[in-house]
């Protein structure tokens, strides 16, 4: 965002409303982030849903944003990409990017074991290096500690991690 480029994200929301009964009101949301204020904590949000420059918070993004495991798309043309590839450095390489992943989300459940959303997003990214039962024992761990309601509608890990496990039940 510093050097001019706009990042989306893939975060959890909170619905205004229920749509049936017993609804936990959360959904999977994109956020286009255009900018941002170190001194008031707050990024500059385009939001499909609540309008545009909606200020969020560093804290409730990065809350948002992990339920998500942190994914996000660069903005940029092709003639800017080796500027990208030096400004993300490691993370360019998608296995590096995964590994850091990996070990946030590890850190993550040493600091909170009952974090639902870290233990998922370990699921998540031992699917990547196809270490399937890790990962559905990881995506056990979530489910098991609580999930919102539509959590599977935008996330398929726990299929894919069960299929390969042959726990087709």
């Amino acid at each position: 965002l510093s050097n001019g480029f706009p990042v989306i994200i893939e975060s959890g929301m909170l619905l205004d409303q229920s749509y049936r009964v017993n609804d936990d009101r959360w959904a999977g949301h994109y956020l286009l982030l255009t900018g941002y204020d170190d001194d008031a904590g707050l990024f500059t949000t385009q939001d499909s849903w609540y309008g545009p420059n909606r200020m969020l918070g560093y804290e409730e993004l990065d809350t948002n944003w992990k339920e998500f495991n942190r994914a996000y798309l660069l903005l940029y043309t092709p003639d800017q990409t080796e500027m990208i590839q030096n400004l993300v450095g490691e993370n360019w390489d998608e296995e590096n990017n995964r590994i850091n992943a990996l070990n946030m989300a590890y850190d993550e459940t040493e600091s909170n074991p009952e974090d639902a959303f870290a233990w998922f997003n370990i699921g998540t990214n031992l699917l990547y290096f196809e270490r399937y039962a890790e990962a559905a024992q990881a995506y056990d761990t979530a489910i098991r500690l609580g999930l919102p309601q539509r959590m599977l509608r935008y996330q398929f890990g726990p299929f894919i991690a069960y299929f390969k496990t042959s726990r087709n039940e």
